[in-house]
């Protein structure tokens, strides 16, 4: 499996270029500290140049989310306690109605 994997990569160099910013961006977010800012922003012009449209799409995205991302890198909190609480008044509000 692996070998086939490589000779596609080696194949198709975009795809190879693609596989790789897909496990450079996972990298990102083992990174703990102030640098993982200047890694995430290196990440992006390299993803940006590299003429693959989604990737380029994904940074588009990324940095109109920005200062969320670079907060929860930084804080490790998210707001996934507070979508479950909506999503539980959204369901009482549903069944009310009924």
């Amino acid at each position: 499996m692996k070998e086939k994997r490589d000779l596609l990569l080696e194949m198709y160099p975009k795809l190879g270029e693609g596989y790789r910013f897909k496990y450079l961006f996972k990298d990102f977010w083992d990174i703990e500290d102030k640098q993982a800012e200047g890694y995430l922003a290196f990440w992006c012009d390299r993803a940006d140049d590299s003429g693959i449209s989604p990737f380029q799409k994904a940074v588009k995205t990324i940095k109109v989310h920005w200062s969320g991302i670079i907060n929860y890198i930084e804080s490790k909190i998210n707001n996934g306690i507070l979508e479950d609480l909506n999503s539980k008044i959204q369901l009482a509000k549903k069944r009310a109605r009924v």
